[in-house]
């Protein structure tokens, strides 16, 4: 998008040189400023589009930044919650192996009590 600024001196408008000498001059003067009027109304309503335009890919920008980051937020979560699984996993087995030892330990030395009493 390109906004063009428009040049409002009184001699790029044509009213450099305006005069309300006679009735004649002061009717072109009247006529060329209705012009400039409507030229200017129709440059801010161009650039009150553009500005609308901007306005509303701003917000789009900004809707979309939000939703990369809730995005972002649940893919850490769920890695959070793997590892937090991972975590767990491992604790389990690591008791789990604990527990064998221990139950085979217990189970050795009850054998080895019933053999040798």
């Amino acid at each position: 998008m390109t906004i063009d600024l428009i040049d409002l001196t009184t001699g790029s408008l044509g009213l450099s040189n305006a005069s309300v000498e006679t009735r004649d001059t002061a009717k072109q003067l009247l006529q060329l400023s209705q012009n400039v009027i409507t030229n200017i109304a129709g440059q801010l309503t161009r650039l009150g589009s553009q500005y609308s335009a901007l306005e509303h890919n701003l917000d789009n920008s900004m809707v979309l930044q939000y939703n990369l980051t809730t995005i972002e937020s649940n893919i850490r979560d769920a890695d959070m919650g793997k590892e937090t699984m991972l975590l767990a996993i491992n604790k389990v087995l690591t008791e789990a192996t604990y527990s064998l030892h221990k139950f085979s330990d217990d189970q050795k030395q009850h054998f080895e009590k019933v053999l040798f009493e």
